[in-house]
């Protein structure tokens, strides 16, 4: 170390030169940048929702308690294999949304007689309906055997119209995704 460094660094003595941060941006600059983040996490977030996961509110009591009328239902889009007891989102005859139970899928049969629903050949116990499972007039013939990608799908509350006992097995295109969230509608 030289004299003249040593000057600096004794007390009364100039101060050695220190690294300074580098100057900032202007504020508008950081605004736009800022304003830019939160576009592109708008985007991603956008593009999550259309083709990822979906959401719509339940209308009407067809699958009431479980699903309550404006409730706000999010179903997961991708690729995925129903399976039976799982609540689905589907396509009902006027194309509106609807969520409805997979009580069975490809390669099941499906029965409704008197003494309801039996897939199988057996009867099933479901605590959630309410109401008798009957076959509607105009609906699919029984026994009914379910092929590939083909899904039968009813509603909890058993009297309501417009799932399988009368649109037939669902087909794929027809299915739009596994409920995974419900957020309650709470009449505010």
């Amino acid at each position: 170390m030289n004299e003249t460094e040593r000057e600096r660094l004794q007390p009364g003595g100039e101060r050695p030169e220190t690294a300074r941060p580098p100057a900032g941006g202007s504020l508008l600059g950081d605004a736009l940048a800022l304003l830019l983040k939160l576009g592109w996490i708008a985007l991603v977030l956008a593009l999550a929702l259309v083709f990822v996961v979906g959401l719509f509110t339940q209308r009407g009591d067809s699958m009431d308690p479980a699903f309550q009328e404006r409730d706000i239902v999010i179903f997961f889009r991708l690729d995925w294999k129903p399976e039976a007891g799982e609540a689905v989102v589907f396509r009902d005859a006027d194309g509106a949304p609807r969520v409805g139970r997979a009580v069975a899928v490809a390669g099941d049969t499906v029965e409704i007689d008197e003494l309801g629903l039996r897939i199988n050949g057996f009867y099933q116990d479901e605590p959630y309906v309410t109401g008798q499972t009957l076959r509607f007039e105009d609906g699919p013939d029984y026994p009914l055997l379910l092929g590939e990608g083909e899904v039968f799908v009813l509603f909890d509350v058993r009297e309501a119209g417009g799932d399988s006992r009368s649109l037939g097995p669902l087909e794929a295109g027809q299915l739009l995704g596994r409920v995974m969230l419900l957020l309650r509608h709470r009449g505010f």
